[in-house]
């Protein structure tokens, strides 16, 4: 196995996690709803108590963040390696990465964060993302 598959399967395994205690989270919110408003004709179940509850929620949204840190240090590495192989920043890799995959910046913004020109940033994005998705989706 090579080191790009072993840290994808690390990856997915960290995301299986979150994904599995962020549905333990919104059960755990639910249950804490339907405890605490009895008035809304919901009915209180089981012996925990609002206390309870909201201690298993801390402690869940605690490994949720310890997760989601992990999470983001396998792609902060994920990235510098990416950013040696394209010559680019980190700075402008990342602000890549977010408007290509999450949508949440403009070119403008990118170019404005990154302090350089649109189009140095419109070329690189382009770059960046035909290297980056031949190499991390094939």
């Amino acid at each position: 196995m090579t080191k790009g598959e072993e840290e994808l399967l690390r990856v997915a395994g960290i995301c299986a996690k979150i994904k599995a205690i962020t549905s333990e989270i919104e059960r755990t919110r639910e249950s804490a709803l339907s405890i605490s408003s009895p008035a809304m004709g919901v009915k209180v179940s089981g012996s925990g108590s609002v206390y309870d509850l909201s201690s298993i929620l801390i402690r869940l949204e605690k490994s949720l963040a310890r997760l989601l840190e992990e999470l983001a240090i396998c792609v902060e590495e994920r990235d510098k390696i990416t950013a040696q192989v394209l010559s680019i920043t980190p700075e402008i890799l990342a602000s890549i990465l977010y408007w290509r995959y999450i949508k949440s910046y403009s070119l403008k913004a990118v170019a404005a964060k990154v302090s350089c020109s649109e189009s140095t940033v419109r070329h690189q994005v382009r770059t960046a993302i035909k290297v980056y998705d031949k190499k991390y989706f094939g």
